[in-house]
């Protein structure tokens, strides 16, 4: 259930800026962003374990627009367009 894994994901971060994020949407959004991996994590109310990536920053040579593409393009991905722009380089 994509709603409960990022719950679970967001429940994880360790500050209130980090953004976890799954193996599904790191597939997806890999070329925009700098991704470091985390490592294998339970998931505990889809009872799976998964890897998680950490959103580090937006690839230096990725543009907002393009970001703000991605994001209506894949609206019902775990992660929101909103989420996107919280990093402070943006």
């Amino acid at each position: 259930n994509t709603v409960e894994v990022s719950r679970e994901l967001t429940g994880l971060a360790e500050e209130t800026n980090q953004i976890l994020i799954s193996p599904e949407v790191f597939f997806d959004v890999r070329f925009y962003f700098d991704i470091e991996e985390i490592g294998l994590k339970e998931i505990t109310k889809t009872q799976e374990t998964m890897m998680v990536y950490q959103v580090l920053r937006l690839k230096e040579s990725v543009s907002e627009e393009s970001i703000l593409y991605l994001a209506s393009e894949n609206a019902d991905s775990e992660v929101t367009s909103e989420e996107f722009l919280k990093f402070p380089d943006v």
